[in-house]
């Protein structure tokens, strides 16, 4: 008997597959300058999908973008992208949150005033969960930044976490991904002036939620995403 299936290696399916990253943290921390880490010597390998109007922060770079206000418009690209017929190793979603905003926007026009919350809800999350499964499943490294938003345990700690609206789709987020960073910056006081450093945290503490799921991180790494898929890509091969 035939079969259609191919046995194949974990090792060999995550190298095809690309690295799946994402990355949250607050208002200035610089999720959006991560895009010109992505492929640093020749940035017209990285395209950017951009769900905000913040690209202020990469004025010095020019990086291929796509600006997305409408569903359909980021299918296309989608389509686009899965069809292969591009040069681009990386593509970064920036933001997941906005794009997620603009869905729950959509499903509120969608079902009116007085629709009942669990349907837009419910809506909301198989739309998003859709979006990220399948952005996050192309065959190429997948970047996709949130905003950062507060919440307390039920013993009052302190929690950061990726800003989604939902409970539903903020629990799911972590699942979906291989590598989740929080990402920190805090500046230093040198002889030539103030300097901007910034870290990913790739652990889970009592305040981040964080993984690696690679285990060849450290628990801090610089900010750059080129370094990140460089040291995961050589412990794979190693």
């Amino acid at each position: 008997m035939a079969f259609n299936f191919k046995i194949t290696t974990t090792k060999q399916a995550a190298q095809h597959q690309g690295i799946k990253v994402c990355v949250y943290g607050g208002a200035g921390a610089g999720k959006t300058r991560l895009c010109a880490t992505c492929t640093p010597e020749d940035h017209s390998k990285t395209l950017i999908i951009s769900a905000e109007s913040g690209l202020l922060s990469l004025r010095g770079v020019e990086i291929p973008v796509v600006q997305v206000s409408k569903f359909a418009e980021l299918e296309e690209v989608y389509q686009f992208l899965k069809a292969g017929e591009h040069r681009f190793e990386w593509v970064c979603l920036d933001s997941i949150s906005e794009i997620a905003e603009q869905c729950l926007k959509h499903y509120k026009e969608l079902h009116g005033d007085g629709a009942n919350g669990w349907a837009i809800y419910g809506s909301l999350f198989s739309e998003m969960d859709s979006i990220l499964k399948r952005f996050r499943d192309l065959p190429m490294n997948v970047y996709m930044s949130a905003k950062m938003e507060r919440d307390k345990s039920d013993d009052g700690t302190l929690l950061y976490l990726p800003m989604m609206p939902g409970n539903k789709l903020t629990a799911q987020l972590p699942f979906l991904f291989d590598e989740m960073f929080c990402l920190h910056s805090f500046s230093e006081t040198t002889d030539d002036g103030v300097v901007i450093h910034r870290r990913f945290q790739t652990f889970r503490d009592l305040k981040y939620e964080c993984k690696d799921r690679s285990g060849a991180l450290d628990p801090w790494e610089d900010a750059s995403l080129s370094h990140i898929a460089n040291k995961i890509n050589s412990h794979l091969e190693g």
